[in-house]
């Protein structure tokens, strides 16, 4: 079984770095722009998060930057850049000296370092390339290839697509003169290739890159694990490294691989992964290919019956499992809540607080005092719906301080929830501070972040709109009367 960190259900490639080390580049040869945006899913500026840097006083943490900036928080992305604005070393400084068509629109490429030799990679790891293009440096991330014992040069295949400024970049671009780098090679949740049990590679398309890496490894160090390769593609001419994995497969004897053209015979289905499962008892799978390909997958085999613990699923959007924000707006944001209501629960009243909120121009006053509370949480999806990154990481923090005092602000105009529409304002005025308070900050995985964060999003900003309109209702009803 592989020696692996899994998530309660499946597993994602997480970002920790190799602790060998590459001879790397600690700065670029040509500086970042502090203008481009670092965090492309906060929207935060390279020159916020140097500016904290700078402000601090002793030694910044990665944990800490994340917190306090925003960057990063969603997805791993921008970690690199991170660690490397704290002086860590991440990159190495390459030549391309080998370009090799495989398909029509799949090309490898071996990257050599400038200087030295690279350190071995765990197979199927992956790396960070990153290329100075039209002004500006641009990051991508591609599975290694190479076998896990070379140490000459890291292997990519790359497919052009018509949004992939980096892979568009390599298939179309003289590299001669270039300037190219890589990062140290990230994944621990890459199998073991010496284990009892046998490892299943069901794989799609160009999702055949880190089972490559896992055949490679296993030819070069006579490893005797039993493999076996689902390879699902459209037709033949879609195949890449045909022959390689031929050549492979029939030296070795404990390496099996079926081809599976889903034009003639259709998409995998269930009842194939059933069969896969009962031929290879007590197996291992590791999953890489489109999104609905692995998340098909990831489903038939659950209802085969594998135990979650033995899916692995390659995916590079996981973030590192140590990062942890803040989690003082979200205790402090729970212990205000309950205290509200354990006080409205229990009729626990403050004689001078009662006295006060009984008087006409406390309630108006305290009602205004919340009106403009709502309204000034709305400055942090202004400053993104303007794209004003520059005011993005000064008002995340201070959006997540400012929401966890919701029970306390609506205490002081009212200890009661009321009834009729007022019992709807309160209710929905509750439930949004809610939703803010259990944010994607609270899940551990980075895959399980983007996916909860696509429903928590709309959710948020739909209950902050019905709560505006039912306060400007209740604005009304009390101007009226």
């Amino acid at each position: 079984m592989p020696k692996t960190n899994r998530a309660p259900r499946q597993q994602t490639t997480s970002m920790q770095f190799n602790s060998a080390q590459d001879h790397s580049a600690s700065r670029p040869s040509t500086p970042y722009n502090n203008n481009d945006t670092l965090c492309r899913c906060m929207n935060i500026r390279r020159a916020e998060a140097e500016t904290l840097i700078k402000r601090s006083h002793k030694e910044i943490a990665l944990n800490e930057l994340v917190s306090r900036s925003g960057a990063g928080t969603l997805c791993s992305g921008c970690h690199p850049l991170l660690r490397e604005m704290l002086g860590e070393e991440i990159w190495t400084d390459v030549a391309v000296t080998s370009v090799d068509s495989k398909s029509t629109d799949i090309k490898s490429y071996r990257f050599t370092p400038t200087q030295g030799e690279f350190s071995p990679a765990k197979a199927g790891q992956h790396i960070l390339v990153q290329a100075h293009i039209r002004g500006k440096w641009e990051m991508r991330r591609y599975t290694l290839i190479n076998s896990a014992e070379e140490t000459r040069y890291r292997e990519i295949a790359v497919k052009i697509k018509s949004d992939g400024v980096v892979s568009n970049w390599l298939h179309l671009t003289d590299h001669a003169k270039q300037s190219i780098r890589i990062s140290k090679p990230m994944g621990d949740t890459t199998p073991e290739l010496i284990g009892q049990s046998p490892l299943v590679c069901l794989v799609a398309g160009v999702g055949i890159t880190p089972a490559l890496s896992f055949m490679r490894s296993i030819d070069d160090n006579n490893t005797t694990r039993n493999f076996t390769l689902d390879y699902s593609v459209n037709n033949k001419r879609d195949l890449i490294y045909k022959d390689e994995i031929e050549k492979i497969a029939n030296r070795k004897k404990n390496i099996k691989v079926n081809f599976r053209f889903t034009k003639d015979a259709g998409y995998i289905k269930k009842q194939h992964v059933q069969d896969i499962v009962s031929q290879h008892p007590e197996s291992d799978f590791f999953i890489c290919g489109p999104r609905n390909y692995a998340r098909s997958l990831v489903n038939y085999l659950d209802e085969s019956g594998v135990n979650p613990d033995r899916i692995s699923r390659e995916s590079f959007s996981s973030t590192e499992h140590n990062i942890k924000p803040s989690k003082l707006p979200y205790h402090l944001g729970l212990t205000l809540f309950a205290l509200f209501f354990l006080q409205f629960a229990m009729n626990v009243k403050l004689p001078w607080l009662e006295q006060m909120q009984g008087n006409e121009p406390f309630k108006i006053y305290s009602g205004l005092f919340i009106v403009l509370y709502i309204l000034s949480q709305f400055i942090m999806p202004y400053n993104n719906a303007c794209k004003e990154p520059r005011l993005s990481v000064k008002h995340y923090h201070r959006h997540k301080f400012i929401g966890c005092l919701a029970p306390l602000v609506f205490f002081f105009h009212s200890t009661q929830l009321g009834t009729a529409y007022l019992l709807l304002l309160s209710t929905v005025y509750f439930s949004n501070f809610l939703v803010g308070i259990f944010n994607h900050e609270r899940l551990k995985f980075a895959r399980h972040r983007v996916a909860y964060y696509k429903v928590w999003l709309p959710v948020h900003i739909t209950l902050s709109v019905l709560l505006i309109g039912l306060v400007g209702f209740h604005v009304y009803v009390v101007a009226s009367y």
